[in-house]
């Protein structure tokens, strides 16, 4: 990964046990830039309105078949056009009987695009 130079800090935010904020790098990074992509609610960062999935309209319905496959294409199209250095390959929606048969699993594969041409295959599970 000698061409990937993506460093942040971990989120959740968390502290180790010296008292620094931890932090992640490389694949790590852009899986949580992923998810958290996906978890913000379009219209909700104030500078950028576009930021985010707008499948949270869904949120709290019966998830249909039309509705998880609307999920999967709405969270895809966010994805893609906010972490430029992923290509996002098929994402799809499934919905998962743990609390109440209402909860969605969103499962994307993505490859991240390295300066030296090299790729990583990946894959961020959002919802589990």
């Amino acid at each position: 990964m000698a061409g990937l130079n993506v460093r942040g800090f971990s989120w959740p935010f968390t502290f180790g046990p010296r008292g620094h904020a931890n932090r992640v790098e490389g694949v790590s990074r852009i899986k949580q830039n992923l998810i958290g992509i996906v978890m913000t609610r379009a219209g909700e960062r104030i500078r950028e309105r576009d930021f985010g999935a707008f499948g949270f309209e869904l949120v709290g319905r019966n998830m249909t078949e039309s509705r998880l496959a609307a999920v999967a294409g709405f969270s895809q199209d966010s994805m893609s056009n906010w972490e430029p250095r992923a290509t996002i390959h098929t994402v799809t929606a499934t919905q998962h009987d743990r609390i109440d048969g209402n909860a969605v699993i969103i499962k994307v594969p993505f490859e991240v695009k390295q300066l030296d041409g090299v790729e990583d295959v990946a894959e961020a599970k959002i919802g589990e």
